[in-house]
């Protein structure tokens, strides 16, 4: 991964915990994840890419939705990342997550059917 600085999810790095809580009351979060994911369709088969991956709400969606398919989040902020597992053994969700920038998708070692983002580019 490269060092390069990144912004944290919650803008600052304090706020990390209060992610979740904050994201639903700011926005309709429930209404445009389960849209992107529906946009997205995915397959058992597809290999999805979801770049900026946060705490990892859309990549478990994207998991839960078709289990066969290989999904893979991508985020440079540790703490976010370790979140993100959490949430995914939670529910049980087969998500392999993996610190880097856009820029690290193709030293994942992976190659991608699909790749989705959302409230990355700030």
């Amino acid at each position: 991964m490269s060092t390069t600085a990144y912004t944290p999810a919650s803008g600052r790095a304090e706020w990390t915990g209060l992610y979740d809580l904050a994201l639903p009351l700011l926005t309709r979060e429930r209404r445009w994840r389960v849209a992107l994911a529906h946009a997205v369709a995915p397959e058992a088969e597809d290999t999805i890419l979801d770049v900026g991956c946060g705490t990892g709400t859309l990549a478990v969606l994207l998991a839960r939705t078709a289990p066969g398919a290989r999904i893979v989040g991508l985020d440079p902020d540790p703490a976010i990342l370790a979140r993100a597992r959490a949430k995914a053994a939670a529910f049980a969700a087969s998500v392999t997550f993996l610190p880097g920038f856009a820029r690290d998708a193709a030293s994942a070692g992976f190659g991608f059917d699909k790749i989705v983002s959302s409230l990355v580019f700030h």
